[in-house]
C-alpha cells in the first residue's frame, strides 16, 4: 500500500471515529465525548500535515474533507439517555438484595474486615451515583448505564463478606466481646 492510500485510510478512520463519538458517544469511563472528539480532530490535523509534508500536492481525497470543528470538551452524546439510564440503575441498586444485605452488614464489621472485603467501596456505589446525578456528571453517570457490572460487584462482595463473617475466629471474638461463651 502506498503512503497516499495509507494516509487516506487513516484520515477516513479518524472521521468515522469522530462522527461515532458525536452521534453515539464513547465508552471511556473517564473522558467526555467532546474531549475524545477534540483528540481525534488533532489526529486528523496531524495526518493532513503528514500529507502536506510527504505527498507534495498529490493528496488522497480524504484530505479535502473539512476538518471537524473543535467542540466543547464537556460535550456528551445522548445526555438525556445517559441521565435516564443512571436513574434506572440507581433504582435497581437500591432494590438489590445483595446491596441491601451489605449495607446492613457494614455497621457490624470491624475496620480490618471492611478493608479486607472492600465492602465500603461497593456499598458507596449508589451514593456516588446519586451524587453524579445531582451534579450532572454525565461521564460518571455513563459508567452506570448498564448496572450489570455493579450488580456483579455487589454479589462478589457479599460472597467475600459472608466468608469473613463465617470465620470461627470472628464468631468467638464477637462472643467474647458480648460476654457470651460457648456453653450458653
Amino acid at each position: 500500500m502506498d503512503r497516499k492510500t495509507e494516509l487516506g485510510i487513516k484520515i477516513a478512520q479518524g472521521f468515522e471515529r469522530w462522527n461515532h463519538l458525536q452521534k453515539v458517544g464513547g465508552d471511556d469511563p473517564f473522558q467526555s465525548d467532546g474531549a475524545g472528539m477534540n483528540l481525534i480532530r488533532k489526529q486528523i490535523i496531524a495526518l493532513k500535515k503528514e500529507c502536506e509534508a510527504e505527498l507534495e500536492s498529490d493528496y488522497p481525497p480524504e484530505y479535502r474533507i473539512d476538518t471537524p470543528a473543535e467542540v466543547k470538551d464537556d460535550y456528551m452524546a445522548r445526555p438525556d439517555e445517559i441521565r435516564k439510564n443512571a436513574r434506572k440503575s440507581l433504582k435497581i441498586y437500591e432494590k438489590n438484595q445483595d446491596y441491601l444485605w451489605l449495607a446492613e452488614q457494614i455497621g457490624k464489621m470491624g475496620e480490618a474486615e471492611i478493608k479486607e472485603t472492600g465492602i465500603r467501596n461497593v456499598v458507596d456505589f449508589p451514593d456516588a451515583l446519586r451524587f453524579f446525578i445531582k451534579t450532572g456528571s454525565l461521564v460518571d453517570m455513563r459508567r452506570h448505564g448498564n448496572p450489570k457490572r455493579y450488580l456483579a460487584s455487589f454479589r462478589r462482595c457479599r460472597a467475600r463478606v459472608e466468608t469473613v463473617v463465617a470465620r470461627p475466629s470472628r464468631t468467638s471474638s464477637h462472643k467474647a466481646k458480648s460476654g457470651c461463651d460457648s456453653s450458653e
